[in-house]
């Protein structure tokens, strides 16, 4: 018997809205329909990402890997080395806090060959390189990001909206921390009014990797 497994990003989102106003009233008679003989299962992970690799037998805890899979889709191949999701980000600093926009930024294929022209100038002093597809989702290879065992990352869906400072890198904080700063300072000469900084996250891991093609609809799903 083949089994259909739906991943729905905030389809109970409107319950948030009913509880502040009980005068909105959601309404979903075939959602309903579809629900009626629904179970409710836990699993010790939160987020889009970390819960489609919980389903292909990723351990909780473990960093998702989900950049290999997505260079896979966006480039037709595996990537030549270890990797990160490098994507444009816009960071808004409060008294307090430094808050991601929720919004993504938009960005053209020509805007974006400009800005990693000037970047990969400054990070190949480190054997890095970053490369990108799409205008929002950019890679940063390197034999550098394999070479921190304790590299743990947040996604970005977990991180847009939300204020930055508890959720960057961990790990070898002094040199990731460092990279995001620089990277960060090299935006702010590019004068680009879409981007400002970028989010490390996903990183390809030395462990046992589905192959792509088994991965690949994941992927597709996950992309923004």
């Amino acid at each position: 018997m083949i089994k259909l497994h739906f991943y729905l990003p905030g389809l109970f989102q409107p319950l948030d809205l009913w509880c502040k106003d009980f005068a909105f009233q959601p309404a979903a008679s075939n959602l309903l329909r579809l629900c009626a003989n629904s179970s409710i299962t836990t699993v010790p992970v939160q987020g889009l990402e970390a819960t489609l690799f919980h389903d292909y037998g990723q351990s909780a805890g473990n960093e998702i890997p989900f950049a290999y899979y997505r260079y896979c889709a966006d480039f037709g191949s595996p990537p030549p080395t270890a990797l990160l999701c490098a994507d444009p980000v816009w960071l808004k600093s409060g008294l307090d806090s430094v808050v991601m926009q929720a919004e993504l930024p938009s960005l053209t294929l020509d805007e974006v060959t400009r800005l990693l022209t000037v970047l990969n100038r400054h990070l190949q002093e480190d054997g890095l390189q970053l490369v990108a597809k799409h205008p929002q989702r950019w890679y940063l290879l390197g034999e550098r990001v394999q070479t921190d065992p304790s590299l743990h990352t947040v996604p970005l869906s977990q991180a847009l909206g939300q204020s930055i400072f508890a959720l960057l890198p961990q790990g070898d904080k002094r040199y990731w921390h460092r990279l995001l700063n620089e990277i960060q300072m090299l935006l702010h000469t590019c004068e680009s009014p879409a981007v400002n900084a970028l989010w490390l996250w996903g990183r390809q891991i030395r462990l046992r990797l589905l192959p792509c093609q088994q991965m690949h609809s994941a992927a597709l799903l996950a992309k923004r």
